[in-house]
């Protein structure tokens, strides 16, 4: 977002000074003047106030809030009141992200095809491969949350040709029943616990910093933030 004379970007809640620095150092060598960089959920709520075309209401803008950005890799969360961010109040899961459902997807469809064993050692051989399915399981699974209505009673599918030493079949496949089957399997990444576990227990971190003055408005960020599981449980 910029203004007058001034240029503020978003970047990873985890970063450092240190890195936050470079990073701006970096933007201004570019050309862009007076850069300050703001963890990202900060940053969604400085757009959110500014932003002619949200129509928020400035004496909500002013009350506390409560911004919850979930991206590929982490979620992360800003707590804001009378728009200034609190103490302690940048915080979340470094390991919970959209980009986790991905792979999952990616796995089950692996696990269920004729071809798995083969298609496991392509991607043991070619990390190429294994980030291409996993693009296209993302790009399914952003389909299938535009309109989640659409695939409660049917499977939404993408059919993919891995050609290495020989050409193997892979379905990805999507619907009600699997999606709620992959956010409450227990994933490695996470340490043997669910999607959903997880999630919720990122929330109550953030009723707990927020209880002496709960948030009268969340705005939720990222490009996984559509997911109705997601939004249900914010």
């Amino acid at each position: 977002m910029a203004s007058v004379g001034a240029t503020v970007v978003g970047c990873p809640a985890g970063w450092g000074e240190g890195r936050r620095q470079q990073y701006a150092a970096l933007l201004e060598s570019a050309g862009f003047p007076k850069v300050r960089v703001v963890p990202e959920p900060r940053a969604a709520f400085l757009y959110a106030r500014h932003a002619r075309g949200l129509r928020i209401d400035p004496a909500l803008m002013r009350m506390s809030a409560m911004v919850i950005d979930i991206g590929s890799s982490t979620t992360d969360f800003a707590y804001i009141v009378d728009g200034h961010q609190q103490e302690q109040a940048i915080f979340g899961d470094t390991n919970l992200g959209g980009g986790l459902l991905d792979e999952m997807i990616l796995a089950r469809a692996v696990s269920a095809s004729p071809d798995g064993a083969a298609i496991s050692r392509v991607f043991e051989k070619s990390p190429a491969w294994k980030s291409f399915c996993e693009l296209e399981a993302r790009r399914l699974k952003e389909k299938y949350f535009l309109s989640e209505d659409s695939w409660q009673s049917r499977a939404l599918t993408r059919q993919l040709a891995v050609c290495y030493d020989d050409v193997l079949d892979l379905e990805l496949s999507l619907d009600a029943g699997v999606m709620e089957a992959i956010i409450h399997t227990p994933c490695a990444a996470l340490g043997g616990r669910s999607f959903v576990a997880c999630l919720e227990d990122a929330l109550r971190a953030a009723q707990r910093v927020s209880e002496g003055c709960p948030p009268q408005l969340v705005i939720l960020t990222g490009g996984a933030s559509r997911m109705a599981f997601f939004e249900k449980a914010c």
